[in-house]
């Protein structure tokens, strides 16, 4: 219990959170281990529990017209499926796993009262969601009004910031997800994805292989 609490303690989430509230909710809830490539949730399914990232990374996807499309990324520290406790109590979105990917799996009723019990997690969780509504309202924007290579770019950096590193002026980005997964996030076909990273290429801004886009920093 001890290691899960220290992991849940460094979540963002918990910040000023009391002791005892964290190890109730350590208390209830399980550990499970999840291969890649599984479905954890499933869009439209009555949602009991709630995820918390502790090793691993998911896509967080919702089907339109046939395709494919990529929400949001979750990785270590995040949380899944608190979306549930409002409105019909369903999923909103299906969950899969890119690696393979380690939760503490916590009932329902069992976070609903912390909340009620512990005013800092509460603030916290409307923090998180207002970040989360603040990263897709941004996300629709780039969108709407930059052009493919901007949009890009834009994406690159972001998914660097969030799962891989730097390297003196270069990120290297781990390919967790596809090139269609990434094309998909900012609206663009595959091909045209693609041909971007190609042109970039040329460029001299980036290389890519099996596991690995590296590219400069566009902003310095």
């Amino acid at each position: 219990m001890s290691d899960v609490l220290a992991e849940l303690a460094g979540f963002k989430l918990f910040s000023g959170v009391a002791r005892e509230t964290l190890e109730s909710i350590v208390r209830e809830g399980r550990e499970i281990t999840v291969p890649r490539r599984a479905t954890l949730l499933l869009v439209n399914d009555t949602g009991f529990q709630i995820f918390f990232v502790l090793e691993g990374y998911v896509k967080v996807t919702r089907e339109h017209l046939g395709e494919e499309l990529i929400l949001a990324v979750r990785t270590p520290g995040e949380v899944i499926g608190e979306m549930a406790m409002f409105g019909p109590g369903t999923r909103s979105a299906t969950v899969y796993t890119l690696t393979e990917s380690r939760f503490l799996v916590v009932p329902m009723p069992t976070f609903q009262y912390a909340l009620r019990r512990d005013n800092h997690l509460l603030w916290n969780l409307t923090e998180m969601e207002v970040s989360r509504l603040r990263e897709a309202t941004q996300l629709l924007h780039e969108i709407a009004l930059l052009r493919a290579d901007r949009r890009v770019l834009q994406l690159l950096r972001t998914l660097a910031e969030k799962l891989g590193h730097r390297d003196g002026d270069r990120w290297v980005l781990p390919r967790f997800l596809s090139l269609r997964d990434m094309a998909s996030m900012i609206n663009l076909r595959r091909e045209t994805f693609s041909r971007v990273l190609r042109r970039l290429e040329d460029l001299g801004l980036l290389e890519k292989n099996e596991t690995t886009i590296v590219f400069r920093d566009f902003r310095t």
